[in-house]
């Protein structure tokens, strides 16, 4: 799973978009390029390899903006989302292109104080893209409190609710279930799997504020805080 410790800290956040790579990524694209329109120029590549060649493509990590992302198909049906933002992945990308396509998009949390999910979906009744499903848990200095909202899923493993200990009650197993709930491939973090991928990235002048690491120089960092 993408979960092991060799791609860290870029899964501390990671997005799934249901639709078509193709559609997203043109969304997007327009969308950055209105956006950089007097400062960057917005390029697009695409290629066909395993995680062990595109998620490198993100590097340098940057700090106050991302300026790499990389959209991955992983069937039919769900495309993978990361950015090289150095707090992971920020939200606004995956949310606004699944917005735009009125459809749903589920956002994993994964790091040494978190762990939760968050569903989102386009809602027919309200005409809105909404929070339907968050779940899991979170960790402050030396509390942890363990976090439900909206009505759980079929597929959940609720009965990991009423354990004891908190980081027991949403797990791995609690992750995959959903992916597997959803219909999202839970081999999608195998490497060795070559798939379609759109690398799409700034070409220009980076904010003032905007600094950049290495991943040796960003793992420090992060467990530095």
């Amino acid at each position: 799973m993408i979960f092991l410790q060799k791609y860290f800290p870029f899964n501390v956040r990671m997005y799934f978009i249901k639709g078509n790579i193709e559609e997203l990524v043109s969304i997007f694209v327009n969308w950055l390029t209105n956006i950089e329109a007097n400062s960057n120029k917005i390029l697009t590549e695409h290629y066909h390899e395993n995680l062990n060649v595109s998620i490198p493509r993100l590097l340098p990590f940057t700090t106050a903006e991302e300026r790499r992302h990389i959209f991955v198909q992983l069937d039919d049906n769900w495309t993978f989302y990361l950015s090289n933002f150095m707090l992971g992945t920020d939200n606004s990308v995956p949310y606004f292109v699944s917005e735009q396509l009125k459809t749903s998009c589920l956002g994993i949390i994964y790091d040494t104080n978190s762990k939760f999910i968050e569903l989102l979906s386009w809602s027919n009744v309200t005409r809105s893209f909404e929070l339907e499903r968050f779940v899991g848990y979170h960790t402050e200095i030396s509390k942890t409190e363990f976090m439900s909202q909206g009505q759980a899923l079929p597929f959940e493993r609720t009965d990991l609710f009423v354990k004891r200990k908190i980081k027991e009650r949403f797990t791995d197993e609690s992750i995959i279930a959903f992916l597997e709930g959803m219909i999202i491939p839970i081999n999608f973090s195998d490497d060795t799997i070559v798939r379609d991928t759109f690398f799409v990235y700034k070409k220009g002048k980076m904010w003032p504020s905007t600094k950049e690491y290495s991943w040796e120089s960003a793992l420090r960092n992060y467990y530095s805080k």
